[in-house]
């Protein structure tokens, strides 16, 4: 019987410790609160050609649902883009991005495999896209980032760089 004290000890130590350790990343993780479960974003950006064409802007719409999986959020959903430019271009993907939360700064990687259309001559493919940027999160309800891809639409001259800004506003 001396050995149930010391397990019973043990096991309120861990409980304890545990409780202790979830809610220190409950309150210190305002990224973790922001990026689980679902978005809808609008993406204005701005894109560069690596081929013919001339540098246009573009905007996009983007869903996904972030799924907490403790040293990262996975967040699986879609993307839906227009460029205008020389050439208009349309494109949607299946996307998967993975957010590594570090305090409030919450640096990112995306990829996705989609359709993209070309305008003027019309031209259709298959879309690969690769991506990262962060947020930045100054408040519960304000946070700042930066997007940058590279996507390419195979068997067409398209591809491009984009760049653009990430505004949180929560209400």
């Amino acid at each position: 019987m001396p050995k149930l004290p010391g397990f019973a000890v043990s096991v309120l130590v861990l409980q304890l410790w545990s409780a202790q350790a979830q809610a220190q990343a409950d309150e210190t993780s305002i990224v973790r609160r922001f990026e689980r479960g679902f978005h809808l974003t609008i993406a204005p950006s701005v894109y560069f050609p690596t081929g013919p064409g001339k540098t246009g802007f573009a905007l996009g719409v983007e869903g996904r649902y972030g799924i907490d999986l403790g040293p990262v959020i996975l967040a699986p959903g879609a993307m839906f883009t227009a460029y205008f430019g020389d050439r208009n271009v349309y494109q949607g993907a299946g996307m998967l991005r993975a957010t590594f939360p570090v305090g409030s700064f919450g640096p990112y990687v995306e990829g996705g495999v989609g359709v993209g259309t070309i305008t003027s001559p019309s031209e259709t493919g298959v879309l690969l896209l690769v991506g990262g940027g962060f947020m930045l999160y100054v408040g519960d309800r304000f946070g700042l980032g930066l997007n940058v891809s590279y996507e390419k639409i195979t068997g067409t001259e398209f591809g491009a760089f984009t760049i653009g800004p990430s505004i949180l506003l929560a209400f």
